[in-house]
């Protein structure tokens, strides 16, 4: 059990849910109704709690529990189009835990017009209809923590902006997982042997173990379907960052060292408790480590040669440094494009 006091509906002054329609004013319930507490390994547990809003904002309150996104700006260099996100209603009680699930337990109406000012409840069996605007509606509220950080408009523009001009949506609302790949490279010039006294060529084309790589799968939650950067996909599609990427999350990542795959699953609509259709991008890198320690940068651009050593590579026959790997800003993925 949680060891602050719990706010009695009765006695404590409410919590508030800041949503775009405006703050809406709940209560938490006494810890006899209905709370549980549950653990577990991976998740971290679950809370539950009842909560009470006014009948007149009940529907508000179910609309923008769960969070929101809204796309803002002008699109212009001095009001770029940014997400705004409402967060999904925060456990009381731990500060880490957000809203997962809500049920209505049971709606409650009054015979007088000032239901919690004189701290008595008046329970009507026909309450429950939807006309009076003089009573409350409790829901069960399941808490979570989330495996993403989820973080306020506020939060977000404490950071520094990325390129001087747009926010850093990479630091919320990003689940992100990898997986470390071998790499050998064919080298038609390189030939085994057997390795014995009369050695004998092995007819293959021989190769060298290179450096390896690592496949990032970042998942860019609750994205608006109407806002989709299209446009980024298909000029990001291949190419390598032109800038340091994702530095909110690691210092690794530098010039040249990430390359954007594409997407890995089929892009899915969905719709959300706030009535707007949403989808979920799952966005597939891969990262190769910048090995020459002697000059850093290139990445994948740069070949490591037999003795170990790195040297930038470009085309045959084309003028000036054509480079394998075009580049490209990749945190133009992470922009809305309404």
């Amino acid at each position: 059990m949680p060891a602050v006091p719990f706010r009695n509906v009765f006695t404590e002054a409410p919590s508030y849910l800041y949503t775009p329609a405006g703050p809406i004013r709940y209560w938490v319930q006494a810890p006899h109704l209905g709370y549980t507490e549950r653990y577990m390994d991976s998740a971290g547990g679950t809370t539950q709690i009842q909560v009470a809003v006014r009948w007149e904002d009940s529907f508000d309150f179910i609309q923008y529990a769960a969070g929101t996104t809204l796309v803002v700006g002008m699109g212009t260099p001095s009001q770029p189009f940014k997400l705004s996100r409402s967060l999904p209603l925060l456990n009381q009680w731990t500060f880490h835990q957000n809203l997962i699930e809500l049920n209505k337990v049971l709606a409650v109406g009054g015979e007088t017009g000032a239901l919690y000012d004189n701290g008595i409840w008046y329970p009507d069996p026909f309450f429950d209809n939807g006309f009076s605007m003089n009573g409350a509606v409790i829901y069960k509220a399941d808490f979570a923590n989330r495996n993403f950080r989820l973080l306020t408009d506020s939060q977000v523009d404490a950071f520094p902006l990325i390129d001087g001009v747009h926010r850093d949506e990479l630091r919320r609302y990003v689940v992100r997982s990898f997986l470390p790949v071998y790499r050998e490279r064919r080298v038609p010039n390189y030939i085994f042997e057997t390795d014995e006294a009369s050695p004998v060529p092995i007819p293959e084309v021989g190769f060298i173990a290179d450096d390896g790589y690592t496949d990032y799968e970042y998942v860019w939650r609750q994205v608006p379907l109407n806002a989709v950067p299209h446009k980024a996909m298909a000029e990001c599609n291949g190419r390598a960052n032109s800038v340091a990427f994702d530095i909110g999350y690691t210092n690794k990542f530098t010039t040249e060292t990430v390359i954007f795959i594409g997407v890995s699953r089929p892009v899915t609509e969905y719709r959300h408790t706030d009535g707007n259709l949403y989808c979920d991008l799952h966005y597939h890198f891969r990262y190769r480590p910048d090995m020459d320690t002697s000059k850093p940068g290139g990445g994948w651009n740069k070949q490591r040669r037999l003795n170990g050593t790195y040297v930038p590579i470009r085309a045959v026959g084309l003028t000036g440094p054509v480079r394998p790997w075009a580049t490209a800003d990749l945190h133009r993925l992470f922009r809305p494009e309404p």
